[in-house]
């Protein structure tokens, strides 16, 4: 998951005690905080599997619609 921080999160949840953490400790529970979240949100078995397809086929098709958009109403949007 590129695009979380999970050393934030953790020391978010664990709060002053993060502090006082070893940075072995840190690891460990940055790690187990990890399992956890993704066990408890992501979607289990053959339905997480359809679910995720589903996700990426979409994901797929929006590109040119998006591309598209961007050229068509240039205009609309700010330039650089």
């Amino acid at each position: 998951m590129p695009h979380v921080n999970f050393q934030r999160m953790t020391a978010a949840s664990v709060g002053p005690g993060w502090r006082q953490a070893t940075p072995e400790q840190r690891k460990r529970l940055q790690e187990e905080y990890k399992i956890l979240l993704v066990r408890t949100y992501a979607p289990d078995g053959q339905r997480g599997s359809r679910f995720a397809a589903v996700v990426g086929v979409v994901g797929f098709i929006d590109v040119p619609i998006v591309a598209l958009a961007i050229t068509l109403w240039r205009t609309q949007h700010p330039s650089p």
